[in-house]
């Protein structure tokens, strides 16, 4: 049976058209209580041309849609430093979305240069000062005694600038068998770290779902997979002796290590095939089809027809996705790999805030 949560929730999105459409669509209440975090996606070639037309092009579109109070957190974790009319590519990228209400992400595995863009809109008053990010991976919190020196030296001088530090540990694609390392492990870094800086919000993300979907749904079949993340997140949260705010994250259906340039745009339809990913309980139900070369778009309705008269549907009212799923199972037409990514995206937030784990 389905339960609310208390945790509060935060998801990570790519920064791509698709995802910031879902966030568009969400309601209003849920819109007004979230604040995603978006990852930069990786170009075909990260030129500095390519990176120029996609910001300004993502930027607009963002301000547009979600509008300049919308709070979100923005990091360039994906993708690689280059210069860019002699700036570095995060001070560029952050720059472009400065009247948006945008909180910068830093870490001890970014440059200089990156750490420095802050520094340098900050002291311009380009970017507010109330609250900096600061984002962990699993190795790097293997031991706190062994990076706390690091952290003193990259970033203590930046963390004082700011009001608030929130603090970001991202577990990636978790595995239920190394649970029992990883809780203790997570949770004792948190303990160390907020005992040295004060910190506001924690927020411990991941996902179950690996770059490559076939390893856990081959094509033509329908598969649930339970969702290792939740109870390793909820066990860090419980064992953990902390203050301030702190919020369950995850990479909703996308696998935080996907990406569709790994595969060739020229093979695109004949190497890609259907799926929808739904969330439900503490799962994801993952429907697969054939290749879209093959059978085409029309699998995506015929997922959806399956979803709608199945026991998980929430019912057309739950959300904007909810009630396309509904409106377009008795369709051939209506869906792409792409906009099952936005239908997707927008049901599982929805579902994270309002019914949660």
């Amino acid at each position: 049976m389905e339960t609310t949560s208390a945790l509060p929730y935060t998801p990570f999105l790519k920064l791509k058209q698709n995802e910031v459409m879902a966030v568009y669509e969400l309601k209003d209440e849920t819109k007004e209580s979230l604040k995603p975090l978006f990852d930069f996606p990786k170009g075909k070639d990260e030129s500095d041309e390519e990176i120029v037309k996609y910001t300004e092009r993502i930027s607009k579109q963002l301000s547009r849609y979600l509008g300049e109070d919308f709070p979100f957190y923005l990091d360039t974790f994906d993708i690689d430093d280059i210069k860019i009319d002699g700036l570095n590519s995060y001070e560029y990228i952050l720059q472009a979305f400065e009247d948006c209400t945008v909180t910068p992400v830093v870490g001890i595995d970014r440059s200089d240069e990156h750490i420095d863009s802050v520094v340098n809109l900050l002291s311009d008053g380009r970017i507010s000062n109330s609250t900096l990010a600061i984002r962990f991976q699993l190795e790097e919190m293997a031991s706190y005694a062994a990076i706390e020196d690091e952290i003193d030296e990259l970033l203590s001088d930046l963390i004082s600038k700011f009001e608030n530090i929130d603090i970001i540990c991202d577990l990636r694609v978790c595995n239920s068998h190394k649970a029992e390392t990883t809780v203790p492990i997570t949770q004792r870094f948190i303990t160390d770290f907020v005992a040295n800086y004060d910190t506001k919000k924690v927020i411990v993300t991941g996902s179950s779902i690996p770059s490559v979907i076939t390893d856990i749904c081959p094509p033509q079949t329908v598969t649930d997979v339970l969702r290792s993340e939740i109870p390793i997140i909820l066990s860090i949260e419980n064992a953990l002796n902390f203050e301030g705010d702190f919020f369950l994250g995850d990479y909703t259906v996308v696998s935080p290590d996907y990406s569709d340039l790994d595969i060739d745009g020229k093979l695109m339809r004949s190497r890609t095939a259907s799926k929808l990913v739904y969330s439900f309980e503490r799962s994801h139900r993952v429907w697969r089809g054939t290749t879209l070369k093959m059978e085409g778009n029309k699998q995506y309705n015929e997922h959806a027809s399956s979803l709608v008269s199945s026991s998980i549907y929430r019912g057309n009212s739950f959300s904007w996705a909810d009630n396309e799923f509904q409106i377009k199972s008795s369709l051939t037409t209506g869906f792409s790999p792409g906009s099952m990514i936005k239908h997707a995206v927008n049901a599982h937030i929805e579902f994270m805030n309002n019914i949660g784990v």
